[in-house]
């Protein structure tokens, strides 16, 4: 666990140092670059297989999501973190937790907020989110201007980036 931790400690530093990386290629095993809506483009920056964590996948991606671009309801398999880069989201969680670190405060564990299902809140530049698998959501950009996220996420090598939600039955 101590590895995984490190793992993603060095994403999160790289986050910082990435923001005019040019994106490789679109076609990736395990389905790294779903096209989730219109006005959301995904860019890989980075992938690798961490020796710490057989048959796992590590990515970096960058999604812009464009004035008024909603991702619907979906969750992402595996442990995922990512940052606004810049603009804002509106993001909804439908079910699971997230942990959120608003902009300055990812040194400081105490100011970490736990956030539950059925609430929604504003992400602005620098705001940090973590979750789980288990976390359900759904994205909207209410914004003038784009708003790009930097996400790292650790997945099995084959699983999909992108799990849309079931609909529930009429």
């Amino acid at each position: 666990m101590g590895k995984l931790i490190g793992t993603f400690t060095l994403v999160l530093m790289a986050l910082g140092l990435l923001g005019s990386s040019s994106a490789a290629g679109h076609s990736q095993p395990g389905d790294a670059t779903p096209t989730p809506a219109t006005g959301i483009t995904t860019e890989v920056l980075g992938q690798g297989q961490p020796s710490d964590v057989p048959g796992m996948m590590l990515w970096l991606l960058r999604i812009t999501f464009e004035p008024g671009a909603v991702a619907a309801s979906h969750s992402h398999p595996g442990s995922s973190v990512f940052t606004i880069q810049s603009g804002s989201i509106t993001f909804m969680l439908e079910e699971g937790t997230v942990t959120l670190h608003r902009a300055g405060t990812i040194a400081t564990p105490a100011a970490a907020e736990e956030i539950s299902a059925g609430t929604e809140f504003t992400l602005n530049a620098g705001d940090t989110v973590f979750y789980e698998s288990d976390a359900v959501f759904s994205e909207v950009n209410e914004g003038d201007e784009p708003a790009v996220i930097l996400v790292a996420n650790l997945r099995g090598e084959e699983e999909p980036a992108r799990v849309p939600a079931a609909t529930p039955a009429a």
